[in-house]
């Protein structure tokens, strides 16, 4: 019995915790596209322009999609990170 509220204590100091971070990997799971996007429009900004050099053309094309593959891997990781948390929540409140 001592050991069951123990847990319950445990548990109640840990799910406000787990919760914050839940809502923070959702936060930047919607914030990411809109950064990413915003790099990339800079990038193509150069990538599209005729009067540049052809290397700076290449350059910004090549990071263009390294920030688009560094975005993607990003979001996957924040959404595996609040899916996770989401289910520890969901057996904290079942218990």
């Amino acid at each position: 019995m001592a050991d069951e509220s123990l847990d319950r204590a445990a548990l109640s100091l840990v799910y406000p915790v787990v919760a914050a971070r839940r809502a923070g990997y959702d936060s930047l799971m919607w914030q990411m596209p809109a950064l990413s996007l915003t790099a990339q429009a800079f990038l193509f900004t150069i990538a599209l322009d005729p009067g540049r050099p052809e290397w700076a053309r290449a350059l910004s094309s090549v990071l263009a999609l390294v920030t688009s593959l560094a975005a993607l891997h990003a979001m996957y990781r924040f959404r595996v990170g609040e899916r996770d948390d989401s289910r520890r929540l969901r057996r904290i409140d079942n218990s």
